[in-house]
């Protein structure tokens, strides 16, 4: 999303903050160490977030941050995740986040985060979305199974939608 790698840390650091501030009140969220971060929205709650609460969260200030190529990615992706969040047959649990610091993964801080969110879960469905190849094989060590697969927007990365019964 953000090809300069020089204007990246600063980028993705905005984008974070700006996607926290987007979440309902409902929204879990957990974290080990600062080094990896779970956010879960319950049942009930609403996955897909409004224009509205966008506004709110400062999005008319993603082209002064991320620049307006950056902003149209951006955008672009926001627009294609929630159309694909549309299309989950709902009430479920959504796993919104499951981020662990380069440094810091592979050794199951990521895996401790989902068993937790999971157990909190019980035997309602849970649904998450991923863009990042090797994901679709850890999350299915834990049950979920591919519902939907295909590119997020033409010509960028692929998708995927991943369900617990």
């Amino acid at each position: 999303m953000f090809p300069d790698p020089a204007r990246r840390p600063a980028q993705l650091l905005w984008l974070e903050g700006f996607l926290a501030r987007t979440k309902p009140a409902a929204c879990i969220r957990e974290h080990i160490d600062r080094r990896a971060l779970a956010m879960w929205i319950p049942p009930g709650a609403d996955a897909v977030t409004s224009f509205a609460a966008e506004v709110r969260a400062g999005i008319l200030g993603a082209p002064f941050a991320l620049g307006w190529e950056g902003t149209v990615r951006a955008l672009k992706g926001d627009a294609a995740a929630k159309r694909r969040l549309e299309r989950v047959r709902w009430p479920a649990w959504y796993l919104d986040t499951l981020a662990v610091d380069p440094s810091a993964q592979g050794q199951g801080l990521g895996g401790e985060l989902l068993r937790h969110g999971l157990a909190r879960a019980g035997t309602d469905p849970v649904v998450l979305f991923t863009v990042k190849p090797s994901n679709v094989d850890f999350y299915r060590k834990f049950g979920f199974e591919v519902t939907e697969a295909s590119m997020l927007v033409e010509g960028g990365p692929p998708a995927w939608t991943m369900r617990r019964r």
